[in-house]
C-alpha cells in the first residue's frame, strides 16, 4: 500500500496526531489510541502511537521543529529517499507524509548510544561485530542506484549555512576563517577524489541515529540531512563523531585496533563493485573527509548552541576541542601529502 500525502503541518499535539491517524488508521477508535512521547533528538518531536484493537501495527511520528529552512536540508528529497529506502527494505513502511514530517511503521529496538563506551571486558570479536553490522548496512544503502540531478554540492550547502546563520561574534574561528578552511579542504578533495562517484549519503551518521533491532540488524534513523556525496563522507562522519562525542563527554575510549580499516573491509565486501573500490584509497579519503565533518560540527555547534546540551558539555570548551582536533588532523594530512599550509 502506497503512502499518502497530507497537505498540512502537524503540531506537537494530540489533536493533530489524531487528525493524521484518522486518515491512515480509520478503524482506530480515538478513545482507544495510546500516544507516547519518545526522545526525538534536537531537531524533531517523536511520538509512538498504538491501539489495543490493532496489535499488528503501531506507528511512529516524526515531526520537525528545527532545520526546516536550513540550507542543509531538503524535505522533498528526504521523503523521496525514504520511499526508495522503504521499497528496498532499508526503512520501515511509510504510512503518510505531511508538510513538516512523516509517520512510519514502528520498529522495536534499542538505541546504540553506548556504542563508543565499549568496556574492556567485551572481546575484540564482539566489538568488531558492531562495526560490521553498521558497515554492512551502509554498503546496502550506498548500493542503491539513486540519481538526483539537482542535488546541490555539500560544500555549497555548508557555505550557505555559514553565510546565512553563523553568529557575527564568536570566540573561536570567525566566519571568514571558516569560509577559507572550507575552500581549502574542498580544493584538496577535488584533487584527491576527482574520479569517485557519488552515492546516497545519510549525512548525519552518528550513534544517536542508529537503532539496533531485535534481530540484531541496524536501522538508520533521522534522514533530514541526506544528500548525494562521496562514499567516504558517511564513514568519516561515523568515526569522527564517535571520537567527538567521546571527547565531549570526556570519555576515554579506544577503538579496536585497525577498526576503521576493518570497517572499510566489511563495507567493500558488501558493495556490488568490490573490485573497483581500493580499500587503501578509501581509507585515505575518509581521513580527509573527517576535516569536512569537523568543519560541519564547528559551524553547526556555533549556530545551534543548544546542541552542546545534548552531550552535556560546555559549548566553548567543546568548540575548542573540535578546533584543536581539526588543526591536528589537517597538519597531519598536509604533512603526509607533502603540502604546506
Amino acid at each position: 500500500m502506497a503512502s499518502i500525502h497530507l497537505p498540512f503541518k502537524v503540531n506537537n499535539s494530540k489533536r493533530d496526531v489524531y487528525k493524521v491517524l484518522s486518515a491512515i488508521k480509520p478503524n482506530w477508535e480515538k478513545k482507544c489510541v495510546q500516544i507516547k512521547n519518545l526522545e526525538g533528538g534536537y531537531s524533531c518531536h517523536m511520538k509512538h502511537c498504538s491501539c489495543p484493537n490493532d496489535n499488528a501495527s503501531s506507528i511512529s511520528f516524526r515531526i520537525r521543529n528545527l532545520f526546516i529552512d536550513s540550507p542543509l536540508t531538503d524535505s522533498d528529497f528526504e521523503l523521496q529517499v525514504l520511499k526508495v529506502l522503504s521499497k528496498n527494505n532499508l526503512f520501515p513502511r511509510i504510512y503518510a507524509t505531511f508538510e513538516n514530517g512523516y509517520c512510519y511503521e514502528y520498529v522495536k529496538g534499542k538505541a546504540l548510544i553506548n556504542f563508543p563506551l565499549i568496556r574492556n571486558s567485551i572481546r575484540v570479536e564482539k566489538k568488531m561485530l558492531r562495526y560490521r553490522t553498521v558497515a554492512t548496512q551502509l554498503a546496502e544503502i550506498h548500493k542503491i542506484p539513486f540519481f538526483e540531478t539537482e542535488s546541490q554540492d555539500y560544500f555549497i550547502k555548508l557555505t550557505k549555512l555559514l553565510e546565512k546563520d553563523f553568529p557575527k561574534v564568536t570566540k573561536l574561528l570567525s566566519k571568514r576563517s571558516l569560509r577559507s578552511e572550507l575552500k581549502c579542504v574542498e580544493s584538496f578533495l577535488q584533487h584527491k577524489i576527482c574520479n569517485s562517484s557519488l552515492v546516497l549519503s545519510h549525512g548525519d551518521l552518528h550513534i544517536f541515529n542508529l537503532l539496533k533491532k531485535v534481530d540484531d540488524s541496524v536501522l538508520f534513523l533521522d534522514w533530514e540531512l541526506t544528500h548525494m556525496n562521496h562514499r567516504a563522507f558517511d564513514i568519516a562522519f561515523f568515526f569522527q563523531t564517535l571520537c567527538s562525542i567521546g571527547m565531549a563527554k570526556k570519555v576515554k575510549f579506544k577503538l579496536p585496533r585497525n577498526a576503521e580499516r576493518t570497517f572499510i573491509k566489511y563495507y567493500i565486501q558488501n558493495c556490488n563493485h568490490e573490485s573497483t573500490i581500493d580499500g587503501s584509497a578509501l581509507y585515505c579519503e575518509v581521513q580527509i573527509y573527517k576535516l569536512v565533518v569537523l568543519l560541519y560540527l564547528m559551524i553547526t555547534q556555533s549556530i545551534y548552541t543548544d546542541l552542546a546540551e545534548m552531550v552535556s558539555v560546555n559549548p566553548q570548551e567543546y568548540h575548542q576541542q573540535l578546533l584543536a582536533d581539526y588543526l591536528q588532523k589537517k597538519a597531519a594530512i598536509m604533512r603526509v601529502n607533502g603540502l604546506e599550509e
